[in-house]
């Protein structure tokens, strides 16, 4: 059987012109997709990774297909992530003041003082990730400073300038994450990359005699205990980001503190 099909001169030029036209259009597509996802934060590869570890074991580019939230904002193509309320745990920059923040003030400020500068915008209501006092703890963070315990809870690794999916949900702290602290924060060069946090590790509250007095004092008469994120060494892994039972005396700056946000609000 055979089936002839009929066209006119102009209709075969039209024909012509729209392959050349679609062909064309999906050339460009495919040349100019890296300088368009360029413009997105992180690139292609952060794009990915990033819904790749918001869906482990899934297809990465079906989940963009489903969730991502692309938007033109001047000229630019770029991406809000997530798309609904979260958390994100960062690691602070500059020099400690020994022990002596000036309590839970003087901590907070030093997390908006020393917040990293591609931090997302969204992101707000921040404070210092670090017991304090017995009614001060992290585990009552959420009722403290008004944080959704089922949000979902990410790192920000401050040199890739990404995310990474920390814990589900506030309950899966500190053992239940999605990716490991050393991946998600980045490994830091000081010792150990020892990080202050007068924390239970089991508990996620204070530990008594360990947090240079509320985060008052500096000296070699009070201690403070402290997290790590090298795992390079034992003493780090598992719950040793948050309590790595280790302590040292409070005159001595460590090199960072954990700090939380609220974002997409």
């Amino acid at each position: 059987m055979q089936i002839k099909l009929k066209f006119s001169k102009a209709k075969l030029i039209f024909l012509g012109v729209g392959i050349f036209v679609l062909s064309f259009g999906v050339i460009y597509l495919v040349l100019n997709w890296n300088n368009v996802v360029a413009q997105v934060s992180g690139g292609l590869k952060s794009v990915i990774d990033y819904f790749d570890s918001r869906n482990p074991g899934g297809n990465p580019e079906y989940y963009i297909a489903q969730k991502t939230n692309l938007k033109v904002e001047g000229g630019q193509v770029k991406l809000s992530l997530p798309p609904e309320p979260y958390l994100v745990i960062y690691i602070s920059t500059g020099l400690l003041p020994g022990g002596n923040f000036g309590g839970r003030p003087g901590l907070d400020n030093f997390c908006l003082q020393y917040k990293p500068s591609n931090l997302p915008s969204n992101c707000a209501n921040c404070h210092a990730f670090i017991s304090v006092n017995e009614n001060d703890e992290i585990r009552d963070m959420p009722e403290n400073y008004g944080y959704n315990r089922n949000w979902n809870i990410y790192w920000w690794n401050r040199t890739q300038g990404k995310l990474y999916m920390a814990f589900s949900k506030w309950g899966d702290m500190p053992l239940g994450w999605v990716t490991s602290p050393e991946t998600g924060l980045g490994r830091f060069t000081s010792y150990f990359s020892h990080v202050l946090t007068g924390t239970n590790g089991l508990t996620l509250g204070v530990k008594q005699g360990y947090t240079c007095g509320g985060w008052q004092i500096t000296g070699t008469n009070s201690m403070a205990s402290l997290g790590c994120i090298d795992y390079r060494y034992s003493m780090c892994k598992g719950s040793g980001w948050i309590d790595n039972n280790v302590w040292q005396y409070c005159g001595f700056g460590e090199p960072a503190i954990y700090c939380i946000c609220a974002c997409g609000l």
